[in-house]
């Protein structure tokens, strides 16, 4: 991405040796900001999708500690072997 940059530094004054960014076209800067916006629902939605996973996580633990309270129910520990 470019940024337009009205002064240059006072070593390039010269234009032959000005190499300032310039704005981009219209067209340009259209493609960017699209891809921008896709790029941020596509973001967006894994964001969603990630709070319903760990909400549904977290309901289900309640859920276990629930039913092993209620059927007096204590996780077995394995050693390894």
């Amino acid at each position: 991405m470019s940024y337009y940059n009205p002064t240059p530094p006072p070593h390039t004054t010269s234009p032959s040796n000005h190499t300032g960014l310039r704005l981009p076209t219209a067209l340009a800067a259209h493609e960017q900001l699209t891809h921008a916006l896709t790029e941020q629902g596509t973001w967006e939605n894994r964001a969603k999708q990630a709070r319903e996973l760990l909400n549904e996580m977290l309901k289900s633990r309640k859920e276990t500690a629930e039913l092993a309270k209620r059927y007096d129910i204590r996780p077995v520990v394995h050693s390894p072997v």
